[in-house]
This record gives C-alpha cells, sequence and structure tokens, in this order.
C-alpha cells in the first residue's frame, strides 16, 4: 500500500507547506524535491516510481494552459561521473554550462542527443549543506523528477492540485532559468512534477566539434 499522502507545514515558515508521506515522517525521509526546496536535509528521498510523459506540450481544456516537457531530472554525486555515463551509455553529448545555484545548494547541468529527443538534467551537491547529500549517501540515486514548462505557475499549480498533486515547498527562483520561478509537487502515483515558469524556454547546447565537422552538419 502506498503511503498517505499529508500537509506538513515548514518550521520557521509560516503559510509555506510541504508534502511529506506519513511513512517518510516516521522513517526520518523526505522526498530530494521537498529538500530542495525547503533547504534542509534531514534524510534520505523515499521516491521509486516508475515517470512516464509525452513530450508532445499537454493542453488542458479547462484552463488553456499549455505544459511543455522541459527535461528528465536525475540525480548524481557530481556532473562529470553523470556526464561519463550519459555520453558512454546513452549518447548524450551536447551539453549546457554548468549552473551552480547557490539557493538551491545544487549544481545542474543539462544535456541531450543531436536530435534533441530528450533533455536530461544532472543534478550534483553544491556547497557542504546541499540538501541532496544524504539521499547520495543512503544510495538511492532514482529518476528523480518530470520538468513542464508553463507560462502560469499559480494556474497550473491548481490544475495539478485539482488532480490529487501537492506541493513539496514554496515556489523559488532558479539560476538555470534566468531566476524564473520553480515549483515541486508530488503526484498522487508518487511522481515529482516540476513546474517551470518560463514558456518557450530553450537549453543552450554546447556542440561537439567533431558533430559540427561531420558532413552535412548545420544544413
Amino acid at each position: 500500500m502506498l503511503p498517505t499522502l499529508e500537509p506538513v507545514t515548514k518550521p520557521g515558515a509560516p503559510g509555506s507547506n510541504s508534502v511529506i508521506s506519513t511513512e517518510a515522517q516516521r522513517s526520518g525521509e523526505t522526498p530530494v524535491l521537498a529538500l530542495l526546496q525547503r533547504g534542509d536535509n534531514p534524510g534520505a528521498p523515499h521516491l521509486d516510481s516508475e515517470m512516464w510523459a509525452s513530450t508532445e506540450p499537454q493542453a488542458s481544456t479547462e484552463t488553456g494552459l499549455t505544459l511543455a516537457l522541459d527535461h528528465l531530472g536525475l540525480i548524481v554525486p557530481d556532473l562529470a561521473t553523470g556526464r561519463t555515463f550519459l555520453e558512454t551509455a546513452l549518447g548524450i553529448t551536447q551539453w549546457t554550462p554548468v549552473t551552480n545555484d547557490p539557493t538551491l545548494g545544487v549544481s545542474v547541468q543539462f544535456g541531450a542527443t543531436p536530435g534533441h529527443q530528450l533533455t536530461y538534467e544532472l543534478i550534483a551537491p553544491f556547497g557542504e549543506s546541499s540538501p541532496i547529500s544524504n539521499a547520495l549517501r543512503s544510495g538511492k540515486h532514482i529518476l528523480n523528477h518530470l520538468a513542464y514548462l508553463t507560462p502560469d505557475l499559480e494556474a497550473s499549480g491548481e490544475r495539478l492540485r485539482s488532480a490529487g498533486c501537492h506541493p513539496t515547498g514554496i515556489p523559488l527562483p532558479a539560476l538555470a532559468y534566468e531566476g524564473r520561478r520553480i515549483q515541486f509537487w508530488m503526484s498522487p502515483l508518487r511522481f515529482v512534477i516540476e513546474l517551470i515558469e518560463k514558456p518557450g524556454h530553450r537549453h543552450s547546447f554546447v556542440v561537439p566539434r567533431a558533430e559540427v565537422e561531420k558532413p552535412g552538419a548545420g544544413h
């Protein structure tokens, strides 16, 4: 049986809510994305669900909002390790510059294949008090979240709430998206959704020289 979700108010932050399963409360574990937004680090994550999504923009008939898939988030011990694996195993050869975000306590880098079928976000600890450090020490390296671009964070959040999702924390600015707000939500199916208030965003990938010099490249 899946643990029951109950809203939990973050100590010291009136009005902000963080949702943690009752099972996680008893064990001291907290979903990783809740940690990213809460800024504390009480324990390892408790997320193990498979995550599926269409790469096509998904529109709500009720709100008219369109959610566009941006990336799949992966937690890694360091960015170099993550890059090496994705390059070797999946052919991910194009990467954005690294973004170190002290507000979130993480370093992130986005990667994609030459065809840009799917973008991956590598998330590594940044600073001694990074909220994902305990998760990495516990050995629970998981597919962390699915991220969608939205033109209206509040409206999309209400759409998720009406579908039974709960926010894991308050909206925060993200340097990787030029300071635009992001917010994470836990779904009833036990996977995490990230909303990014930056519609139409495109990652700036650095194309390796070998790909640029291929016959027909750039045409």
